[in-house]
């Protein structure tokens, strides 16, 4: 293997560089095979393997003749018992990315979900029959409303579930288990969801006025499908869900990766118990029965205190902006209920670059058509006024 002369290794003979370097490409192979448990494929995927580390000591790494004295090297068997040396511990002294698998005999179907979390928020990466996917854990009664309540849901930014699983080691608990997701929208800097210079946030971005406006779009949806508890409606309408809060704060909103580097924000969960301020009390303290319409501005309202939170710190941001966040909280009570048209019009729920290219075209059009009408001439106007002035005030004066 190597080139030695008086007991000293000065480095690889030819034969042990042409072995070294095959050696390295087959790990290379072989670790780009592995399923990737933490971001949730599995080993159905075409080509994926185990997460089974290769028996590459030199003993279990052999060689073949081949044609005029060459030899190729072939690594052939895994450790099935992953080594200690390689499973790190947690603070509790628990194993990390530790796997656990639950087996739902009625599906003929396993799920395996991974013990850490993505960052910042509840749920975990797991696989199941279907491939990669999410689970969340919960009570079971809760996970199983919440599932009811996404099924009835038919609308791109609610994530699909996919079924409820019970915790094999709590039978009060269950893993509700979703279509898989990125990450978090809280994940994302400023940058990501607006248009920022000089540390001053003008508007949206592009990709953040998109963002926007598929989750209000989201929640304009899901409040027309409350049923009306009020009137006596029930769940068994068709579409119809119970009055329960959309949760809407940043760490409870995703985004899926799509085609082009495009990303899809996605809501999956609802408040089964009603949040003390949604529930309204009497004059005599006694909590009043809530309505669709407390359930619908608490949802926009939610939306508001998302958006307060992603841009952070007034100071830095566009008037409109905040205007839109106080809108949105139900702060300007003048101009009423939230409404989903009442958004799109507000100039805050624009893209920044799109704003500044709709107020050239206005002024634009402005000028234009006063030339068309020839209604008054340049002179007559506020704007012809001030350059004759202008004009007139930078003439040399004579003596």
């Amino acid at each position: 293997m190597f080139s030695v002369e008086d007991s000293f290794i000065y480095g690889f003979s030819n034969i042990g560089f042409k072995i070294f370097r095959a050696l390295c490409n087959v790990v290379n192979y072989i670790n780009g095979l592995y399923m990737n448990s933490a971001a949730g494929t599995s080993s159905s995927v075409a080509g994926a393997i185990p997460l089974m580390p290769i028996k590459l000591n030199s003993s279990m790494i052999f060689y073949k003749l081949m044609v005029e004295g060459e030899v190729e090297v072939v690594v052939t068997d895994f450790c099935v018992r992953q080594p200690r040396d390689l499973v790190k511990k947690t603070r509790k002294g628990r194993p990390k990315g530790h796997i656990s698998w639950i087996k739902v005999e009625q599906r003929s179907c396993e799920l395996a979900i991974d013990d850490s979390k993505i960052p910042g928020t509840s749920l975990h990466r797991a696989t199941c029959s279907t491939g990669p996917c999410v689970a969340i854990s919960k009570p079971i009664e809760e996970a199983k409303t919440i599932y009811r309540i996404l099924c009835q849901c038919d609308h791109p930014n609610v994530l699909k579930p996919i079924g409820v699983w019970k915790n094999p080691s709590d039978d009060a608990s269950a893993y509700l288990v979703l279509e898989e997701v990125e990450a978090s929208l809280g994940s994302k800097d400023r940058e990501f969801m607006f248009s920022v210079e000089d540390s001053f946030i003008y508007g949206f971005s592009n990709i953040g006025f998109k963002i926007f406006r598929a989750l209000c779009n989201v929640v304009n949806y899901i409040n027309g499908l409350y049923m009306n508890s009020a009137a006596g409606t029930s769940s068994s309408v068709a579409g119809a869900i119970p009055l329960m809060p959309i949760k809407l704060n940043s760490s409870m909103i995703f985004y899926k990766l799509m085609v082009e580097g495009e990303v899809e924000v996605v809501v999956t969960d609802f408040c089964v118990r009603q949040p003390r301020d949604l529930v309204k009390k009497t004059r005599k303290g006694r909590p009043k029965e809530v309505t669709i319409e407390d359930v619908q501005q608490f949802n926009w309202r939610a939306v508001g205190l998302c958006l307060k939170k992603m841009y952070g710190p007034e100071g830095n941001v566009n008037e409109e902006l905040k205007d839109l966040a106080a809108y949105l909280e139900g702060s300007k009570p003048e101009e009423g209920p939230v409404t989903y048209d009442g958004i799109l019009w507000h100039p805050g729920a624009w893209e920044a670059n799109i704003k500044t290219q709709f107020i050239r075209e206005i002024f634009w059009l402005i000028d234009k058509e006063r030339d068309k009408l020839k209604t008054k001439k340049l002179i007559e106007t506020e704007k012809g006024k001030s350059l004759i002035k202008i004009k007139r005030m930078s003439r040399p004066k004579i003596h």
